[in-house]
C-alpha cells in the first residue's frame, strides 16, 4: 500500500473531479444542500492492518451553509475533512446513538484505524425558517447524487479491510455498489431478522461489508449491544 501522503492525495483527486460533476448540477448546488463530507485519512490508516471504514446514511445540520457553490477548489475538500476529522476524534462529548456506537467500537478495536464517510455524501441543510426540519435528501436530489456514484473509487484508493454500515438507503446502495447491493438483498428481509439486525458479506477482493441498522432504531427496539457484539466478532 502508498504512503498516507500519496494515498491522501489520490482521494483528493478523486473529489475534484467528482466535485466538478455534482457542483455543476442545478439540483445539488441549491442553497438548501450541504457541502460533501469528505473522507479524512487518519495518520496510521496505512500502518494498521484493520483499516475500518464507517459508512453513515447522511449529514446533518447546518454545516456548509456559508460556501459559495460556484467556486470548487480543493480548500473545500481540505476545510469539510478538516471537519470530519473533528468529528471523529476532537467532539468526543457527542452523544448521539451513531457517535456512542462509533466510539464503542474505537474502544474495543484499539489495533485498528478508523475513518468516515456517508453513503449520502450531501445532505438538506437544517432551516427552521422554511420549515426544513429533516435532513434527508428529496427523491429527486438523491437520484441525481447517485448518477455520480464515488463510494466505490474511495474503496478503491484507501483499501479498507471492513466496510461498516450504519443504516443505509436502498436506491443509493444499488447505485453505488450494485454487486454488493444484489448480494446483501438476494434473500430478502428476513435475513435480517434471522441475523440479529447485523448481516456480513465478504468480497470478492476480500472486504468484509458489514450491514447495520441504524444506531437510533437500535437503540429504541433494544438490539445495539447485541449489533456492536456482532460488529466487532465481524472486525476481529
Amino acid at each position: 500500500m502508498e504512503n498516507i501522503s500519496a494515498l491522501r492525495k489520490s482521494l483528493d483527486e478523486e473529489y475534484v473531479t467528482w466535485n466538478q460533476k455534482i457542483f455543476s448540477s442545478p439540483t445539488l448546488s441549491e442553497n438548501d444542500i450541504s457541502l460533501p463530507y469528505y473522507i479524512y485519512l487518519p495518520d496510521n490508516w496505512v500502518d494498521c492492518k484493520k483499516r475500518i471504514l464507517i459508512v453513515g446514511e447522511e449529514g446533518f445540520g447546518e454545516k456548509g451553509s456559508k460556501k459559495d457553490r460556484k467556486v470548487v477548489t480543493e480548500n473545500i475538500i481540505e476545510e469539510m475533512q478538516k471537519f470530519n476529522q473533528k468529528c471523529m476524534f476532537e467532539w468526543k462529548m457527542n452523544n448521539r446513538p451513531f457517535w456512542r456506537r462509533f466510539n464503542k467500537l474505537r474502544e474495543n478495536l484499539s489495533d485498528a484505524s478508523f475513518c468516515w464517510t456517508n453513503i449520502d455524501k450531501v445532505h438538506r441543510l437544517i432551516d427552521p425558517t422554511k420549515n426544513a426540519k429533516r435532513c434527508k435528501l428529496l427523491t429527486n436530489q438523491r437520484k441525481e447524487l447517485h448518477k455520480y456514484p464515488i463510494l466505490q473509487s474511495e474503496i478503491n484508493v484507501i483499501k479498507p479491510t471492513h466496510v461498516v454500515f450504519f443504516g443505509w438507503y436502498g436506491y443509493s446502495l444499488s447505485r453505488e455498489l450494485p454487486e454488493i447491493y444484489s448480494e446483501l438483498y438476494k434473500d430478502g428481509r428476513e435475513k435480517w431478522i434471522q441475523d440479529e439486525y447485523c448481516t456480513t458479506i465478504t468480497a470478492d477482493n476480500s472486504i468484509k461489508y458489514v450491514f447495520t441498522y441504524h444506531p437510533n432504531w437500535c437503540v429504541r427496539n433494544r438490539h445495539e449491544e447485541r449489533v456492536i457484539y456482532k460488529i466487532l466478532n465481524s472486525c476481529n
